[in-house]
């Protein structure tokens, strides 16, 4: 007869109802290293049950060689045992000094909460969880197999990336790659690929599909806007560089009218899966695939809701991101992180919460900016996603250079609006809400005038450089502005077909124009901005250089600058590349570098990157 614990430990069922209405709650006989189970008396317990199975070896207690050595019972402090999604616990000691050290350690773990009314402390029931508790627990304190499990598990989610890269990948993936694929496949396609810029999270995403043997009924991929035709071609893959070619049938769907077809992918933008977030619930959906998932950074946007809501109904939800951590906040990686393992970060307000464990807590504006306990997080995101950085599997890509490159600039007109600038923030209330949105208006237009005071030096310097290297040497230049845009594209135009990748730039466009940068020896000069650069491939192709990139102007945030870097240092790229990195002397440029460095490194502590902005600033002067 299969006992009750073994019901609870294996099945799932509330063993706490269970022990109660046996009365097995005060003692406990230890068989082995693992061999556990709950009995006032043995001799009555096996007569009332019919004997008891050992949970490890199987043979009966009566016949067990530990028991038979030493039948006697010894008091039981504690158990922790899981129920539906939680691990509970309960423990009791004689000892007040052992128990209190035993309830601060516990109090300390994420997301734990205590029921005084049940004598409980609950937990999710997480690998990482697991662990940390099975860490913390004395002596006589008891875990079920279930929870050993778990905590064996979250071993192996933290020995990923060391434990190799498949030797055994099809020929059309890369070893990391089918390590990415695997990964999502142990974690039931609830996972992050979370790989560097230009490491083929497309292919890997794509790929987890194809070798998990099933297609789901539909596939929904949400995107930024100006990729969605570039999803649109790797899933129909023309080229016939995949197995899946010709296989699959895809849609994108460009606006909220364009009437949805039964196709295997449907690919629509962020904004299009905002507004028609009903009408997919109706269809319905069997795998979402969020490429750029750090879209949905602002738990209290609109279109974090409609993915909250579409999530909850679907099973199967993988999400794509270069850049995990786009500021030194943690808090913009939290909507993402509970909306495809929600399990593992139920709690965003309470006491050991996200917010409060991770963000430094609420601020008196009401949203959390801080980073704390970063270690911890770095940790835990290692259970849910994978990352690799190209430095770590791409051992044959050329290198990356980053080079200071400080400018001065006429400071007279610069003043002036500097002067304005300051006088207009002083002016703002530092209490209202929206202040530092305001600030960073403002701010704005410092920013604006810089970028302009640089263009001639830019024009002047990018000039040089392309007229002392060979015709299939190419140039990327790097601006936010829309008028210094127009400005480097009407001073470069000695050179003919200058083109230009920005926010204005049609999706159905990027592609043609990105490709044509690549291969036509004509077009040497591209300009693009962090709105237009996102998901399109600028390295050069058939003997063609494109692996220099200017930075004109620069971002608040240092993932900007390393994805602008990543349109040329990723998989295919054959030449070293050089970023060249603009500064105005006595300028914002300096305060912004300062903050992106800060940030960066921030970043760096929580995916475990190399810090790759540090020591521009410091170059400049």
């Amino acid at each position: 007869m299969t006992p009750p614990f073994v019901q609870c430990s294996v099945g799932g069922q509330n063993g706490n109802n269970i022990f109660d209405n046996q009365g097995i709650r005060n003692f406990v006989v230890v068989c082995l290293a693992f061999h556990s189970w709950r009995a006032p008396r043995l001799d009555n317990w096996c007569r009332l049950h019919g004997g008891i199975d050992c949970l490890v070896c199987g043979r009966n207690v009566g016949t067990c060689g530990e028991v038979s050595k030493n039948r006697s019972l010894r008091p039981m402090n504690g158990s922790a045992f899981t129920v539906g999604k939680n691990i509970l616990l309960e423990w009791r000691s004689p000892d007040p000094v052992v128990w209190r050290a035993l309830l601060v350690k516990v109090g300390a773990l994420p997301d734990s909460k205590y029921d005084p009314k049940l004598g409980q402390w609950m937990m999710p029931a997480t690998p990482f969880h697991a662990k940390r508790l099975l860490d913390i627990l004395p002596e006589g304190v008891v875990a079920t197999i279930d929870i050993i499990q778990l905590a064996n598990e979250c071993d192996l989610l933290l020995a990923w990336d060391v434990l190799g890269e498949s030797t055994d990948a099809p020929s059309w993936l890369r070893p990391y790659q089918i390590s990415a694929v695997n990964f999502v496949q142990e974690l039931e396609f609830r996972a992050v690929i979370a790989d560097d810029v230009g490491l083929g999270k497309t292919i890997e995403a794509l790929g987890a599909i194809w070798l998990h043997g099933v297609t789901p009924p539909r596939t929904l991929v949400v995107a930024p806007a100006n990729v969605i035709y570039k999803w649109e071609r790797e899933i129909r893959d023309p080229l016939r560089r995949f197995p899946w070619s010709g296989k699959w049938t895809a849609q994108v769907v460009p606006s909220k009218s364009t009437p949805i077809e039964n196709v295997s992918f449907l690919v629509m933008s962020y904004d299009i899966m905002r507004s028609r977030v009903d009408e997919l619930l109706r269809l319905g959906v069997g795998l979402l695939i969020l490429d750029e998932v750090h879209y949905i950074k602002n738990y209290r946007a609109l279109r974090t809701k409609a993915a909250e809501k579409l999530g909850a109904e679907i099973p199967a939800i993988v999400g794509l991101t270069g850049t995990p951590l786009l500021n030194d906040r943690p808090i913009e990686m939290w909507p993402w992180l509970s909306l495809t393992r929600p399990t593992e970060w139920p709690d965003l307000w309470g006491r050991q919460g996200y917010g409060n464990r991770y963000c430094g807590g609420r601020t008196h504006y009401g949203t959390f900016q801080d980073a704390t306990n970063l270690d911890e997080l770095a940790e835990r995101l290692k259970t849910c996603t994978i990352r690799r950085t190209k430095t770590e599997v791409l051992k044959d890509l050329p290198p990356i250079s980053i080079v200071p490159m400080p400018v001065k600039i006429p400071l007279t007109d610069y003043r002036k609006v500097e002067r304005n600038v300051r006088e207009a923030i002083l002016a703002l209330n530092p209490s209202s809400k929206g202040y530092w949105i305001h600030v960073l208006d403002r701010m704005n237009y410092l920013r604006s005038a810089v970028g302009k005071a640089k263009v001639g030096a830019a024009i002047e310097w990018a000039t040089d450089f392309l007229e002392s290297q060979p015709p299939l040497v190419k140039l990327v230049i790097y601006a936010h502005h829309k008028d210094v845009v127009k400005k480097l594209v009407e001073g470069l135009g000695y050179f003919t077909g200058v083109l230009v990748i920005d926010g204005r730039t049609k999706a159905k466009d990027r592609d043609v124009i990105s490709q044509l940068f690549q291969a036509d020896d004509e077009h040497r000069v591209i300009v693009i901005s962090a709105a237009g650069g996102v998901g399109i491939d600028l390295f050069g192709v058939r003997g063609v250089e494109a692996s220099n990139i200017l930075f004109v102007e620069l971002e608040w945030r240092p993932s900007d600058l390393v994805q602008a870097m990543g349109r040329l240092h990723r998989l295919g790229q054959s030449s070293a590349v050089t970023a060249w990195i603009m500064g105005a002397l006595g300028t914002i440029d300096e305060y912004m570098m300062a903050r992106v460095e800060a940030k960066d490194f921030t970043i760096a502590k929580v995916t475990d990157d190399e810090n790759m902005m540090q020591g521009i600033l410091e170059g400049w002067r």
